[in-house]
């Protein structure tokens, strides 16, 4: 009896596994100091919450908490009205350690859309997690800062946990803009502004303006203002971020990709360019083609504004458009070409910053052009990038040609603030890391006040469902 009880005693002592005891704790996460370091360059709102035609952006809170093993113990999120907000959230934890993950970046919702200068992705395993920084461009504001939280911790008892600047704060500027104004360069034989006056396929007479522009991010690239008149008479218009069309040039004749969105919208749905070419009867889909005849553009296939629904408008083939003005004098652009990171991943001991441009790809969305700045002597713009070691140029642009200055490596820093400036009269480039350090004194250096495209206006209906061309 005395070995029963002990044998017993033995199979009860091994099958009852010793009890994992949870503890609930709070945790709070406050980006306040974030922004606490850096200094407007020129306004005091740019370094606020984004606002669109009074739409404000907010602050989008992000945590995420792994296991010792890589694996998501928890995820949650709230949208706060700015840095000032916290988060408190409360959560059931073990004895264990954790790698604490917080994250902070503004989102804009408008007319049901959201805009956001971040993603966050495959956020089921550590090793897979993935930041991917979708824009730069601060649009004057906090709009592209990521605040960031990275520790590993045990969680025994409640948290304050204080977000810090993940990106670095850069001031994209160019001086002197307009030092090159008065040197003749000689004119292009296709850029600036066109006009015509014509009569469409519905019977519609309209008179407008084109204008044609070089496309410095694809070879013999063009863009295309204001093509469709339908589309700018209902106010839909390039000033405001549409009816603009990317196309390029090949021998004689300029192609515009159709397919193209034109901004406006009807029962839902895009409503496109479009082209189509008839031969030996029968009626083709087509890019939309110009051909180049001295001062002149020849349409030379049909073109119009389409969708599911019908046409809109259609214009026939021989249409002609005269060259106006606006040729080039000086240098037309002055762009940033910068090969930086755009990735922020995460291993067992850290994470990394890394960039999906290819070995020969660069960034080019910083440029300016002084014709459309006459009153301003220099220019910035508001970049928040991930921090690196990358290579930076300068490139001036006159019509088809362009030559690049200042090819360097600079290195930037999470949390900190830089102007990069370039000086378009003496062609010098300097990264300066203190915001109150000038390399220029009273330079005058203006906004570019429009960095972001309204929603539709208003619906239009197509003219006819049927016409003699049929998409």
């Amino acid at each position: 009896m005395f070995i029963a009880v002990i044998a017993i005693a033995s199979t009860i002592s091994c099958t009852n596994d010793p009890v994992e005891i949870q503890k609930q704790v709070q945790i709070t996460i406050s980006p306040s100091k974030v922004l606490k370091d850096i200094v407007p360059f020129y306004n005091s709102s740019d370094i606020e919450m984004l606002q669109i035609d009074g739409n404000v952006a907010k602050l989008k809170l992000v945590v995420l908490i792994y296991d010792k093993n890589g694996d998501l113990y928890h995820q949650s999120e709230k949208t706060v009205k700015d840095y000032n907000s916290n988060y408190t959230f409360s959560v059931l934890v073990n004895d264990d350690d954790y790698r604490l993950l917080a994250f902070s970046y503004s989102v804009l919702d408008r007319d049901g859309e959201s805009l956001s200068a971040y993603s966050i992705t495959n956020t089921d395993k550590l090793n897979s997690l993935k930041i991917r920084q979708e824009s730069s461009n601060s649009l004057y504001s906090n709009f592209s800062v990521l605040g960031m939280y990275d520790k590993k911790v045990s969680i025994c008892d409640n948290m304050h946990v204080d977000l810090s600047m993940a990106t670095s704060y850069v001031s994209f500027e160019w001086l002197n803009i307009h030092s090159d104004s008065n040197t003749s360069t000689g004119s292009s034989s296709i850029y600036g502004e066109y006009s015509a006056t014509a009569t469409d396929y519905f019977g519609n007479d309209y008179s407008w303006t084109i204008s044609v522009e070089q496309d410095f991010s694809r070879t013999n690239g063009v863009i295309v203002k204001d093509l469709c008149p339908l589309i700018y008479d209902a106010g839909f218009t390039s000033e405001d971020g549409y009816n603009t069309y990317y196309g390029y040039i090949e021998d004689n004749f300029l192609v515009i990709e159709a397919g193209q969105e034109t901004g406006a919208a009807s029962s839902g749905e895009d409503i496109t360019i479009e082209g189509l070419f008839v031969y030996d009867g029968e009626t083709y889909e087509s890019d939309i083609m110009f051909y180049i005849e001295g001062e002149t553009l020849i349409l030379a296939t049909y073109f119009g504004s389409w969708n599911s629904g019908g046409w809109f408008s259609l214009f026939e083939p021989g249409l002609v458009f005269d060259y106006v003005g606006g040729g080039y004098s000086g240098v037309d652009s002055y762009t940033y070409w910068r090969k930086c990171n755009n990735i922020l991943t995460f291993t067992n001991s850290g994470y990394e910053y890394s960039t999906t441009l290819g070995i020969d790809t660069y960034r080019v969305d910083a440029s300016i052009e002084p014709a459309e700045n006459p009153d301003a002597n220099g220019i910035y713009k508001i970049y928040n990038l991930f921090p690196g070691t990358f290579e930076v140029f300068m490139k001036e642009s006159v019509g088809n040609e362009s030559e690049e200055y200042c090819r360097q490596q600079i290195t930037i820093e999470s949390g900190k603030q830089y102007n990069l400036e370039y000086n378009c009269e003496t062609k010098e480039m300097k990264l300066l890391s203190n915001s109150r350090t000038r390399s220029t004194t009273n330079k005058i250096v203006h906004r570019i006040n429009k960095p972001f495209k309204p929603y539709y206006k208003k619906e239009l209906k197509p003219i006819s469902k049927y016409p003699l061309f049929c998409k």
